[in-house]
C-alpha cells in the first residue's frame, strides 16, 4: 500500500499501526505493517508473504542499488 501522509486514509492507517505516531516509512505487506524497515527486512517479508509480487528471476546477476557503498577509496 503506497500512500502519502498528506492523504487522510494514509495518515489514519499509519497512526493505527504505530500507536498514534505518524512514523514514516511505514510499509504494509500482505497485511503485515513494518515501521521504518530496512531493505533486507522488506525483501524477507515480501518473499514470505507475497512472493508473487517479486520480479521473475531470469538468472542474470543483479546489480545492487547500493553499489556506492562498495566502492573503495582510490
Amino acid at each position: 500500500m503506497a500512500q502519502h501522509l498528506g492523504q487522510r486514509p494514509g495518515r489514519a492507517y499509519v497512526r493505527s499501526v504505530n500507536q498514534g505516531n505518524e512514523t514514516v516509512p511505514t510499509v504494509s505487506i500482505a497485511g503485515q505493517a513494518l515501521t521504518n524497515p530496512g531493505t533486507r527486512q522488506v525483501l524477507a517479508e515480501v518473499r514470505a508473504r507475497a512472493p508473487h509480487r517479486l520480479p521473475p528471476d531470469d538468472g542474470a546477476p543483479k546489480r545492487s542499488w547500493l553499489s556506492w557503498r562498495r566502492r573503495t577509496p582510490a
